[in-house]
């Protein structure tokens, strides 16, 4: 029998796009190879700041029971300007503390996958959930792969499901 998993985050996680009155589908990999294995509810959805998907996630895992869920966190607050960024930290460290403590209590069984590091504001978020999740003993995927890299003329995301 197959695990049921919830995958919650922004760009990294969509495989549907909406676009002049219709949906377009994406190929995500990582979606796909999640779904050889697993029974995949997506929750992406590329506009979600991080309080509108903890919120989701409190919501989804209080009306449905999963397996495990998989979560990109921190995607649109990455991009905004790292001194910008910086202000809102105690504010992004609050929602990250609120969740985990929330995902612990209820004992949900939880990973994380970083952001590729492409910018200094990913690279603060990243390290803000990497010390939150160690904090609450939550897995991360990707921990030391996390990476861009260029071959050729394409840039190519190196993370653990991409592997």
């Amino acid at each position: 029998m197959k695990k049921s998993i919830a995958v919650f985050g922004g760009y990294r996680f969509m495989n549907m796009v909406y676009n002049d009155g219709d949906f377009i589908p994406v190929y995500n990999y990582l979606i796909n190879k999640l779904k050889l294995n697993n029974d995949v509810t997506n929750f992406a959805k590329g506009t979600l700041n991080l309080t509108s998907q903890v919120a989701l996630i409190k919501n989804m895992t209080k009306a449905c029971r999963y397996d495990e869920i998989v979560l990109s966190l921190g995607e649109f607050e990455s991009t905004l300007n790292p001194s910008n960024l910086l202000l809102f930290m105690r504010d992004i460290k609050k929602e990250l503390d609120d969740l985990f403590s929330y995902l612990s209590t209820n004992k949900i069984a939880t990973q994380v996958e970083l952001l590729p590091n492409e910018s200094k504001g990913i690279e603060l978020i990243n390290k803000l959930v990497a010390k939150e999740c160690q904090k609450y003993g939550i897995k991360i995927m990707n921990n030391n792969t996390y990476q861009i890299k260029e071959i050729g003329k394409k840039k190519l995301d190196f993370c653990s499901l991409y592997i």
